[in-house]
């Protein structure tokens, strides 16, 4: 599964991401700056072989929006995280997308 946490309050997304953290065994975290095809694909091949078993993540800190590097389906038992601080436009169908807006004060 491909989740998309983004917006502007990055105080609730980074703790969102955090709690979903806890889930997994094992989690690799890469730069969504310079982020290609070939070095996700070696990412997710990477990621997807456990020797313990469980389940995996691979969360991309920084994505920018660009969705041309990432697979088309991924493994049954990795869930690929984005993070990104600001609003990103979603033109694929499988990404489940998590919008963090600005946070509201309480007076």
């Amino acid at each position: 599964m491909i989740y998309l946490i983004h917006g502007q309050n990055q105080v609730d997304s980074r703790r969102f991401l955090i709690r979903q953290k806890t889930n997994y065994r094992n989690i690799e975290t890469v730069a969504g700056k310079y982020l290609t095809s070939e070095s996700l694909r070696k990412i997710l091949v990477q990621a997807s072989r456990s020797l313990f078993g469980g389940k995996n993540a691979v969360v991309v800190e920084g994505f920018r929006g660009d969705w041309k590097p990432l697979p088309k389906k991924v493994p049954e038992d990795l869930d690929l995280f984005l993070w990104s601080s600001e609003k990103i436009k979603i033109d694929r169908a499988d990404v489940k997308s998590l919008l963090f807006e600005d946070r509201k004060s309480v007076v």
